[in-house]
């Protein structure tokens, strides 16, 4: 399976050749509990805040789950 940055990416980059800009930024919190950093991920549209999670697979699949409904969107013109 492709590196999961590499797949944002390209969903990324495929969402704004439709003309949908996507901001995909990241904050780092130390966690006590894990002793460890925690990298969260923050998916934004325009001021729009879509998603905010610490996992790679949710950022996939809201982005995934946006490009179906642009995609479908573009199919019915």
């Amino acid at each position: 399976m492709a590196d999961m940055s590499k797949l944002m990416y390209k969903l990324q980059t495929a969402l704004k050749q439709k003309g949908y800009i996507i901001y995909i930024n990241t904050q780092q919190f130390y966690s006590e509990e894990q002793d460890r950093l925690i990298k969260v991920y923050i998916l934004k549209h325009g001021k729009d805040e879509l998603l905010r999670t610490a996992s790679q697979i949710k950022v996939i699949n809201k982005l995934n789950e946006i490009w179906q409904e642009v995609k479908n969107e573009e199919g019915d013109k």
